[in-house]
This record gives C-alpha cells, structure tokens and sequence, in this order.
C-alpha cells in the first residue's frame, strides 16, 4: 500500500507541470499525452488504494 500512494505523490507533482505554455512544441505535445496516461494511472491507484484499504478493513472485521 505504501508503494501505491508514493506512487499517488508522484502522479500529483507530474500533474501539477503546467504545460500549456510552449504549446505546439512536439517535446510539449508528447509531455501533454504522458500528463494524459498519468491521469489514467492516477485513476487506477486511486481505485486500488480504495480497494485494498476496503479489503484490509473487511478482512480485519472477519478475523476479530
């Protein structure tokens, strides 16, 4: 779980680059489409620190 919101942290500061300045350049284009598959793997982290943190709680409740 800890390795997943490094990983959380790490999407953030890579979304926070504003790369609407240089607009038109192909190095600002290609740095746009990664921010893109970012947000999608934001998404995905997001769900599965849910999951698991949901997971955990259930399997936590089952033992006590």
């Amino acid at each position: 779980m800890r390795y997943y919101k490094q990983g959380i942290e790490e999407f953030l500061l890579g979304l926070a680059i504003n790369l609407s300045a240089g607009a038109g350049s192909s190095d600002i284009e290609r740095g746009i489409n990664i921010q893109e598959k970012m947000e999608n793997n934001l998404r995905m982290a997001l769900e599965r620190v849910e999951t698991l943190s949901n997971h955990s709680i259930s399997s936590y409740i089952r033992l006590n």
